[in-house]
């Protein structure tokens, strides 16, 4: 059953220029069957995923060829305590995101045809904006970091990589900030939000991504149950944020403070001497907190 919002849009008004000061829903704007919007919004999230578990290694490939090629056996502990290597991991990231953000244009606009922005209802709803979405944000944050103080946790393979340098830490709190909270946004809660709610509707899209995000972040921080159970809740919040008020633009606000915050506290925490000792003692907690959402 289509809700208004999901009405496609008249075939003959593809090509034609969006009206100015209008919005609209991903599915206003498609003249597609509903299953096949689905389709194509379900691969653009699995080669979104496909692209994260690629470009890095290869990536990385050539340094390992020169600083291991006299090396029998590659571990894992002998790579997770490689700086370099890590370094250039993180580095993959930033392509990884560019391509998915360039096919979920592509699909979203229907190659340029369509303004993405306005198709994928890049504004504020009138009951919330900008304070209320920094707010949530910050109350996130502050539940979480009780949550991984109560809870905490054996470290996991992110506090290694958090810790393992400086470059390290300020790159990923890069990625965090400038290219993680956008590219997920548009691809779960912009993409293929909008197609899922269209055949399952708003509670079953609600429930679907918030579980894919989950399980997609999760293996990192496995098994740090107090770590995952936040994760949990950061999705379930944005995802019914974005239900609630049928716009992307409070979803990536909400996402952008929460990891924005959290990186600043990781570039300039060591430099701060009651920041630099809270950080040593709730590694577990501060710092993977500001992870969360960096590489997927």
């Amino acid at each position: 059953m289509q809700t208004p919002h999901d009405t496609p849009y008249p075939i003959e008004q593809i090509d034609s220029p969006v009206t100015a000061g209008t919005s609209f829903a991903l599915g206003d704007l498609t003249a597609r069957p509903a299953r096949t919007e689905l389709a194509m919004a379900l691969l653009t999230w699995f080669f979104s995923v496909i692209l994260l578990l690629l470009i890095p290694p290869i990536l990385s490939l050539p340094y390992l060829l020169y600083r291991y090629q006299n090396v029998g056996l590659l571990t894992r502990e002998i790579l997770i305590a490689d700086k370099t290597f890590i370094f250039f991991n993180i580095l993959g990231v930033i392509p990884a995101h560019i391509i998915s953000f360039a096919i979920a244009w592509a699909v979203v606009t229907r190659f340029g045809r369509l303004s993405f922005w306005r198709t994928i209802r890049w504004d504020w709803a009138p009951n919330f904006r900008f304070w209320k979405s920094a707010g949530l944000a910050i109350a996130l944050m502050i539940i979480g970091v009780a949550i991984l103080s109560r809870f905490g946790g054996q470290p996991t393979d992110m506090d290694k990589i958090i810790m393992s340098s400086r470059l390290n830490a300020c790159t990923t709190a890069f990625l965090a900030t400038v290219t993680a909270p956008l590219v997920e946004e548009v691809i779960y809660r912009g993409v293929l939000y909008s197609a899922l709610q269209r055949v399952v509707g708003v509670a079953g899209a609600v429930i679907v991504v918030m579980s894919l995000f989950t399980i997609v972040h999760g293996p990192e921080y496995w098994p740090n149950f107090g770590v995952l159970f936040t994760i949990l809740l950061l999705s379930l919040s944005l995802t019914v944020v974005r239900a609630r008020t049928n716009r992307l633009l409070p979803c990536y606000v909400i996402h952008l403070v929460f990891n924005g915050v959290q990186s600043f506290v990781i570039v300039v925490g060591p430099y701060l001497p009651d920041i630099s000792r809270l950080l040593q003692r709730r590694a577990s907690g501060w710092i993977i907190l500001g992870r969360l959402l960096a590489i997927y």
